[in-house]
């Protein structure tokens, strides 16, 4: 759960959604990158993947951060 977090707050900070960034900062394989994602989008934070468009990102930082403190 802290990952997803950090990860939504990696892109929240860097206005982008990116599996590379993922891999990178977290040094993920591209499987746990994916899952990570798809977390963030059951979550609420980023918008469905359609097919090589970029994904919305759907919450503000204070959003994102009002939702961490809600589920504990």
């Amino acid at each position: 759960a802290d990952l997803v977090f950090r990860a939504g707050a990696l892109i929240l900070d860097r206005g982008r959604v990116a599996v590379s960034l993922l891999q990178r900062e977290f040094r993920l394989d591209f499987d746990q990158a994916t899952a990570v994602l798809d977390q963030l989008q059951e979550q609420g934070l980023i918008g469905p993947y359609v097919g090589g468009q970029r994904r919305d990102i759907l919450l503000s930082p204070e959003e994102w951060q009002e939702k961490r403190v809600a589920t504990g």
